[in-house]
């Protein structure tokens, strides 16, 4: 408790040098310099205390290095490896009005050579609540902590936007395992951002406390929720829900019921974040791609339905046979709340009318994109916040080529919107997240990737040839920037350095 009572020590000490003019303002620099000052929530205590978090290991990015390729033929990768491990059981319960209690039990395993004063936890239900919400949502989600324990003791703990923060007593040492539970209740805002209540079908998303990864130091940065901020490592899960009414579940898992239910248990293994939707007025179609069940759920007609299917199927088809087997038994394909990706389900936006083929802006393009992150996202992972166009781009790329090979579509129509893109952007790809806020996101983590890998390949067969090559080498491992470019090199026997300084920052 020592480093606890100092911090606690240092709030009275503050506070009783404050008056009312004082907290006024603080209260408004808070909200105007969110992410410097931080919740503190001592379980025993019923009021929150403004504090700031102690600065704690971030982990830093491998430099690019130059330099003459590798032989392919030889060719051992190096990717990064995760330093931690967890492993989650999470019990969710919803009440009659839609509110949400959880207890999650993670079991942390520190398998980095470092001793640990703190763990790190994303828990973004708190990114939307009324005090932290962007301005772009009209309704907020609400979120109460009642309680976290560790090893089965009550625990202290710092909790800021989507940051959870544990202050540890001891050290975490090397090969130690810890048992962190939180209890919680939150709703799901109105029309939200992935965490969404839409006319009562609820999208579950990053609903759960997530272990940040570690890398010789946190990789944990503050949410934005135009990106994919977040970045968890591969870990197995296991789910039990109870409703107050039958749903139709929707979810990661492979066990999903077939017919609406009230309750029951999910599981899956070596996946990086487990999503679920509870819906009530959608229809559902179905059917097998080989051995895959293919299920798509959606308020639109019954043929728009059958016609996402169709393609799905088609797709998942398509990238099993190019690139590898599809890694799950189940695809749920939601039609109902925008373009996103998550492991063994994919959502895009709500049907109007025919899935018509028009290109890269159409209800078609995005269906093929998520699911092709199945491969680039799902097997091979990456850190959104500093590498996005690794899998944005490969999956952009990925879907241009079924264009191409299945579609039949010629490579001037496919790429058009692409070079479009390339004109008139001017940022480079690998950027943190935030410097993109200004523009130029699409442009360089989708597009110019691109058509730098067809100018690469110029061909179908040759550009999956690549990907095969590049996802055989690393499934289930992460790759940066680095090691990307390391690896395409390589394949393509590229001496020097130009064709990436071009689009891509090397600093």
């Amino acid at each position: 408790m020592k480093k606890v009572m100092m911090i606690l020590l240092a709030i009275t000490l503050i506070s009783a040098c404050s008056n009312t003019t004082n907290n006024v303002q603080e209260e408004k620099e808070q909200k105007e310099h969110s992410g410097k000052e931080q919740v503190i929530k001592e379980t025993s205590d019923e009021e929150e205390k403004q504090v700031g978090i102690p600065e704690y290991p971030k982990a830093a990015q491998r430099k690019i290095a130059g330099g003459k390729p590798d032989s392919i033929s030889d060719f051992k990768p190096a990717p990064i490896q995760n330093e931690n491990k967890a492993t989650y059981n999470l019990d969710l319960t919803m009440d009659s009005d839609e509110k949400f209690t959880v207890t999650a039990e993670v079991k942390v395993e520190n398998t980095s050579k470092d001793v640990w004063n703190e763990i790190v936890f994303y828990f973004i239900p708190n990114a939307f609540t009324e005090e932290n919400k962007p301005e772009s949502l009209e309704d907020a989600a609400e979120v109460s902590v009642s309680r976290i324990e560790l090893d089965g003791e009550k625990a202290d703990y710092l909790l800021n936007h989507d940051t959870l923060y544990l202050p540890l007593e001891e050290g975490f040492k090397p090969g130690d395992e810890k048992s962190v539970t939180v209890r919680y209740s939150f709703t799901a805002p109105q029309f939200g951002y992935r965490l969404s209540n839409n006319f009562n079908n609820i999208y579950l998303a990053e609903w759960y406390p997530m272990l940040a990864t570690y890398h010789s130091g946190w990789r944990k940065e503050d949410y934005i929720a135009s990106g994919e901020s977040y970045f968890t490592d591969y870990s197995d899960f296991k789910v039990k829900y109870s409703l107050p009414e039958e749903y139709m579940v929707l979810s990661t898992a492979d066990n999903d019921p077939a017919v609406p239910s009230k309750s029951g248990e999910l599981e899956s293994q070596n996946v990086k974040e487990f999503y679920m939707a509870l819906t009530k007025n959608m229809e559902v179609v179905q059917q097998t791609a080989g051995d895959v069940e293919v299920r798509v759920a959606g308020v639109a007609s019954a043929d728009s339905l059958k016609q996402v299917l169709e393609t799905s199927v088609k797709a998942v088809n398509y990238f099993s046979d190019k690139l590898s087997p599809y890694p799950h038994k189940q695809i749920d394909i939601i039609a109902d709340e925008g373009g996103m990706e998550y492991p063994g389900i994919v959502t895009i936006g709500l049907l109007n009318g025919e899935l018509k083929n028009e290109g890269r802006v159409s209800q078609y393009h995005a269906l093929i994109h998520e699911i092709a992150h199945q491969w680039f996202y799902g097997i091979v992972n990456n850190d959104p916040y500093y590498d996005v166009f690794i899998d944005e781009g490969l999956t952009n790329f990925a879907s241009y080529l079924f264009m191409i090979g299945h579609d039949k579509k010629t490579p001037e129509e496919v790429f058009q919107f692409a070079k479009d893109q390339e004109v008139k952007t001017t940022a480079l790809a690998h950027l943190p997240l935030h410097e993109y806020l200004n523009g130029g996101f699409m442009g360089a983590n989708y597009e110019i990737p691109s058509l730098k890998l067809w100018e690469l390949t110029g061909g179908e067969q040759e550009a999956f040839d690549y990907l095969n090559k590049y996802v055989e080498l690393y499934s289930y491992q992460e790759v940066d920037t680095a090691e990307w470019i390391r690896f395409t090199k390589s394949y393509f026997k590229l001496n020097e350095d130009q064709f990436f300084r071009e689009w891509i920052s090397y600093e």
